[in-house]
């Protein structure tokens, strides 16, 4: 059961003892006061410093330092830059990466480091490429390349994600290396004159994996099969050409391609068209491009065939017109006879159900969403007109009765009879403020904005209710940010307010504790990297083998196609499976989807800060924390996956700590 959080301003854990606790550990010895603390994928704490340089002669001679601290022992694991630096260098923070267990530094060429010791995955200052222009991942086999200028010229670059080691430049990639450029330059050797002016190579789009040994690379020259280890080509191909008979105008984003891996091909994507080509020799498996309304965004894997959805429209106006397109998978073949028109730029969000494919269609320009079903066979709309949605659609599920929808405004069930909702909850007028929700098994809670009630959805029978019997009311002006389902009855809660409601109805407690007056959010200080993981942990853990199992059940189809999507993510994430992180990386994500029992919030106790556990099922506080009697607003990071607190005293003048200047201090939540 994983609660849906809009907003973590408190963090969970259970088995707290009701005492003072003392912290574990202690980070002491650090030279200057902490600027920023942060949590990656591993449970590595991260901290930056701001250090004078070696030989500084004045104040504002210094340097940005990371450093990495073990979470279980306090012992810092790894430091960055190794070495001080000769010349200022401030680091604005860090950005963790996506599907990777990496961060990057902001503000200076690309750096990406590896928390778990602090090796250096890419570092192009020190590898001598200049003139960045791009870089990505290819997380099937665990590489980084990067495009760049080196030794003088433009090469695309490999780098290996599990030692950091630079694989190749090839330089060959962006030179012009066909038949044509090659007579032109003997030409002008032979009478002296200058060759025409051209545009240099491009990189189109991102390389994609061809296998774990391979990678396919689109240049504005063609497309290239390039073998890993050694950065040699395989095989070259001329890039699609969709004007042979003139069938396609190709004057919107000339430049623009996107390369899409399929099991058995790979998918080139422009902007008014889109074709498969083979991997074994790069050339076209159909034998015309498809003609597209937009740039294809992404691709509905059907046991028919292909549903090419665009991720906009080259339409211009007030309302936007996407077409939905469905070919044969083995020939480009279009197998709905003049595409399925849809008002919207984009398709928001899918489910297959039984009465047809559901889409949720989004209009930028107007900013609405829209709900509609497809017969498949046919490619026509079941509906005779879409059914608007108040908000913009952030979920959707198929339930017996219909399908349940949740946008930042509303909650409800579309029934697949009636085409209506069918219940009568409100709808949140305050656009900035989404509606926070749970989804807990066969029931969907949330709590409404604009009546203060918790309403109850029972998937199951198809039923909605109002919760709560008596008014909820929440002191000091919050209002509630999380939702949680618990054992017997449902808690909600914000920074200083925690109420149970029981599923008969009644409140069972409402606890209130005072802030600090210069209090700041919980969700500024926590950034918990796992969140960028749980898509390539979960294919990883499970593989990438596709379902064959059909069994021609809308369940079914959206498994099908949800193994065809995570391939077309990350392939196998092989790379993350020889990790030596990998299992801590995997047990933390599970543990941080868990039901945790207390919510920490920040009070006053004794005139002093202090952190406070509060059972949500009881309202009991539990474990008390004191802050540094002025540390009004404290930096601390609290991580729910390993159940420890983390807090660094600001100001090397603030006192009642009794730890020294400049600590990091690791407290444990629960008491095993």
């Amino acid at each position: 059961m994983k609660t849906v959080v809009s907003f973590l301003l408190a963090v969970l854990w259970s088995g707290v003892s009701a005492q003072k606790m003392d912290s574990l550990w202690t980070t002491s010895g650090l030279k200057s006061e902490i600027q920023s603390m942060v949590l990656a994928a591993d449970g590595t704490l991260i901290i930056s410093t701001i250090e004078l340089l070696p030989k500084a002669t004045s104040g504002d001679q210094v340097y940005t330092l990371f450093s990495g601290i073990d979470p279980k022992t306090g012992v810092v694991k790894w430091k960055y830059p190794s070495v001080p630096p000769n010349a200022v260098q401030i680091i604005s923070g860090i950005e963790f990466i996506s599907n990777t267990p990496y961060f990057k530094l902001k503000n200076v060429p690309l750096t990406i480091i590896d928390p778990y010791d602090g090796h250096l995955i890419v570092d192009l200052t020190k590898e001598g490429i200049t003139q960045e222009e791009g870089y990505g991942y290819l997380l099937q086999s665990g590489h980084l390349w990067v495009s760049g200028t080196y030794s003088g010229d433009r090469c695309i670059s490999l780098f290996d994600l599990g030692t950091g080691k630079k694989l190749w430049s090839n330089s060959e990639l962006l030179k012009e290396n066909n038949k044509v450029a090659s007579k032109l330059s003997k030409f002008s050797a032979f009478t002296g004159s200058a060759l025409p002016n051209k545009k240099p190579i491009k990189l189109l789009g991102s390389p994609i994996n061809h296998g774990t040994d391979k990678m396919i690379v689109a240049t504005s020259n063609g497309i290239f099969d390039v073998l890993i280890a050694s950065g040699q080509t395989n095989w070259q191909a001329d890039l699609p050409n969709p004007n042979k008979g003139k069938m396609i105008k190709v004057e919107v984003d000339v430049d623009f391609m996107k390369l899409i891996p399929g099991p058995d091909k790979f998918y080139v994507v422009k902007a008014v068209y889109m074709t498969a080509c083979s991997y074994e020799d790069g050339k076209q498996v159909w034998a015309n491009p498809v003609k597209t309304s937009g740039p294809i965004g992404q691709i509905i894997y059907d046991e028919k065939g292909l549903i090419l959805c665009p991720e906009s429209s080259n339409v211009k106006g007030l309302i936007a017109t996407g077409l939905l397109k469905m070919v044969n998978e083995k020939t480009g073949v279009e197998l709905w006879e003049e595409g399925l028109k849809f008002s919207g730029g984009v398709i928001q969000t899918y489910a297959y159900t039984d009465k047809g494919l559901a889409v949720v269609m989004a209009n930028p320009a107007s900013e609405k969403n829209a709900i509609n079903f497809i017969e498949v066979a046919s490619g026509k709309f079941v509906l005779p007109k879409d059914v608007s949605l108040a908000g913009e659609a952030q979920y959707i599920e198929l339930v017996p009765k219909g399908l349940l929808y949740k946008t930042d405004r509303a909650v409800n069930i579309l029934g697949l009879e009636s085409d209506a909702p069918l219940f009568q909850f409100p709808v949140q007028s305050k656009k900035e403020r989404p509606i926070v929700s749970a989804n807990a098994g066969d029931r969907f809670y949330f709590y409404s904005d604009e009546d203060h009630n918790v309403y109850e959805i029972n998937k199951t029978a198809g039923t909605g209710k109002q919760l709560n019997k008596s008014k909820i009311e929440f002191q000091g002006g919050e209002t509630p940010e999380v939702i949680d389902v618990r054992k017997d009855g449902i808690a909600l809660y914000s920074k200083q307010n925690v109420v149970f409601i029981g599923y008969d109805g009644t409140a069972r407690f409402n606890v209130y504790n005072p802030g600090v007056q210069t209090y700041k959010s919980i969700a500024a200080n926590v950034n918990n990297a796992l969140d960028m993981m749980s898509a390539v942990v979960d294919v990883a853990a499970v593989g990438s083998h596709m379902s064959g199992a059909l069994n021609g059940s809308s369940s079914g189809q959206n498994q099908y196609d949800q193994a065809n999507q995570a391939f077309a993510a990350v392939g196998g994430a092989n790379y993350l499976l020889n990790l030596k992180q990998f299992g801590s990386i995997r047990n933390r994500s599970k543990a941080s989807g868990q039901s945790h029992d207390f919510v920490v919030a920040m009070t006053r106790v004794d005139g002093r800060p202090t952190l406070i556990a509060i059972n949500k099922d009881t309202g009991v506080i539990g474990s008390k924390i004191p802050l540094a009697k002025r540390d009004g607003e404290p930096m601390y990071v609290i991580d729910s996956a390993s159940e420890m607190l983390f807090y660094a005293p600001k100001d090397k003048n603030l006192v009642g700590v009794g730890m020294g200047d400049n600590v990091v201090l690791g407290f444990a939540i629960t008491s095993k």
